[in-house]
């Protein structure tokens, strides 16, 4: 397994706990980690790749992440993944539109 595949593997499995998690420490710790492990995806071409294949991931915590990663890079796919979680109930459903929103506005600072 390269570097690349191995980060989105790791990428995968915090977003799905992040997702997950009921405790607000642990959530903003993995968030933190998110946003560094997207920030290392995004300095290869391959990383930006697997970024891209996750907006296709069954998971739609690791979706919502891999688009406001790629909101500035392919904001076309980016938003189209976005406006699909909008309509998803509860917690990922709220992020995926506010983030949408501010994303339109232009006060989301990828």
């Amino acid at each position: 397994m390269n570097k690349e595949q191995n980060l989105i593997s790791q990428y995968e499995d915090m977003c799905i706990r992040w997702g997950a998690s009921k405790d607000p420490r642990k959530a903003n710790i993995l968030f933190d980690k998110i946003r560094k492990t997207e920030f290392e995806l995004k300095q290869t071409e391959q990383g930006i790749q697997q970024l891209l294949l996750a907006l296709k991931h069954t998971e739609g915590f690791v979706r919502l992440n891999a688009s406001f990663a790629l909101l500035n890079i392919f904001p076309n796919e980016a938003e189209d993944t976005l406006e699909k979680l909008s309509k998803e109930h509860g917690h990922l459903g709220f992020s995926a539109e506010i983030t949408l929103e501010e994303w339109r506005k232009g006060t989301l600072n990828v």
